[in-house]
């Protein structure tokens, strides 16, 4: 197909069409969804060139837009269509095919999706030729009632141009805040939850992305030497500008107490649909004599001096959560943990990260419906596997709980040293 100009070509049905070249050696369907590769190279031989480089910058670029391959994280931004005009067989690849371009056209699409006719939304997913109800980008809406949640069949639908999106820019919109992780938001319709909220839980925080936005509204609870507060920090510049939440321990008392915060948005740990959460925050100090740490997600509580930690420095004793802690005990670490109930808490990794004073450091998650990918500053640490979620008997994992995003920070007993912690930016979501 080199040098194949883009065609559209006649059909029987109303949606325009072009012809593409599927690169796979699956089976394809009426209906599949397929993505330009846009990583495509032609014959190094062809081109007389070693370089991979220079070979992606010398391919032309219309053979990236008609090649189409599965939908991936690498090419979830170049939704090229559906396949139309195939029997019921198919056609097993590599093969030419037809594709219903997405232009406020209507066409069947394939799905795994319960639809109601002018009710459900369906998006592009991660790894799948499949419509769903959920994914990273909406690319349609029903244009049909058919259940299809057991049975993956045809939808009818409306093919409407998706969001534009840049790619390495966590599915946000252009121009949008780049503090948040792509790995992790790559996955999940960032720009239609903004626009609808009630999808599901979608709350999100982030003043390099929208200089004026507001910090939510929060549950928070405070003890007699400490305070939540926001705090607005001059910058020279714009993009500098920063507005912090605060939450303060006061350095004036050993007594004990704790600070909290908590924000609404359930999120189900397990067993449910894919969540993700990611802060960016700092502590003032780092010291192995300073106060508790937490950031991640908690069951819903009526905040007080025992959530989540306990006067001895351990956690409550009916705490559910996950998350990131920060031990008064080894201040430069920065560890991943999970506790169910009554049960002791699990240290799953120990050091994954290392705070430093006073620097920005993102904590992150991603429950993908199987396992749970945890993030420092972008980097992927260890897995929590599918056998760990499911251990609820020795390793304590707080299954099936409905938790907010929450943070905390707690003097150990008879320790009076005082310490910030200052939340830059944050983002929580799961689809309903």
């Amino acid at each position: 197909m080199a040098g194949q100009q883009v065609q559209m070509v006649p059909g029987t049905g109303p949606e325009p069409k072009m012809k593409v070249y599927y690169e796979g050696t699956d089976t394809i369907l009426n209906g599949y969804l397929l993505c330009s590769n846009t990583d495509y190279t032609a014959d190094a031989k062809t081109l007389g060139m070693l370089s991979v480089a220079a070979i992606v910058a010398a391919t032309p670029a219309r053979e990236r837009y008609t090649r189409v391959e599965k939908p991936k994280i690498g090419n979830v931004h170049r939704f090229v269509g559906a396949v139309v005009g195939l029997g019921e067989a198919g056609r097993k690849g590599p093969c030419e095919l037809d594709v219903a371009w997405p232009a406020n056209a209507m066409a069947d699409l394939y799905t795994d999706a319960s639809c109601t006719i002018d009710t459900t939304v369906l998006f592009l997913q991660v790894g799948s030729y499949l419509a769903g109800a959920s994914g990273v980008r909406r690319i349609g809406l029903a244009a049909n009632t058919i259940d299809r949640s057991s049975t993956s069949g045809l939808v009818l639908a409306w093919l409407e141009p998706p969001d534009q999106l840049v790619a390495g820019t966590g599915g946000q919109e252009i121009n949008s805040s780049t503090t948040f992780t792509a790995a992790i938001w790559d996955y999940f319709p960032v720009a239609e939850m903004r626009r609808n909220p009630n999808l599901g839980t979608f709350i999100e925080y982030d003043p390099t992305f929208k200089i004026d936005s507001q910090i939510p509204e929060r549950a928070e609870y405070t003890g007699s030497h400490n305070t939540v507060a926001e705090t607005h920090v001059a910058a020279t510049t714009m993009a500098a500008i920063e507005r912090n939440l605060v939450l303060s321990q006061d350095a004036s008392a050993a007594d004990n107490d704790g600070v909290s915060v908590q924000f609404p948005g359930p999120v189900v740990i397990s067993g449910g649909k894919p969540w993700a959460f990611e802060v960016d925050f700092d502590v003032a100090t780092v010291t192995d004599t300073d106060i508790n740490t937490f950031i991640g997600l908690h069951e819903a509580a009526t905040l007080a001096n025992g959530i989540p930690f306990q006067d001895d420095a351990a956690y409550a004793t009916a705490s559910d959560l996950i998350g990131f802690d920060i031990k008064a005990s080894d201040g430069n670490s920065l560890d991943v943990i999970y506790k169910a109930g009554g049960d002791t808490v699990v240290t799953y990794q120990a050091g994954a990260g290392v705070p430093t004073a006073a620097a920005a450091i993102t904590v992150a998650m991603h429950y993908n419906g199987t396992t749970i990918q945890p993030y420092v500053d972008g980097t992927a640490k260890t897995v929590i596997s599918e056998d760990d979620i499911a251990d609820i008997t020795t390793d304590t994992f707080p299954a099936g709980v409905t938790a907010y995003l929450t943070a905390a920070v707690k003097a150990d007993s008879g320790v009076a040293d005082g310490d910030d912690l200052s939340i830059r930016a944050f983002r929580v979501i799961q689809m309903a």
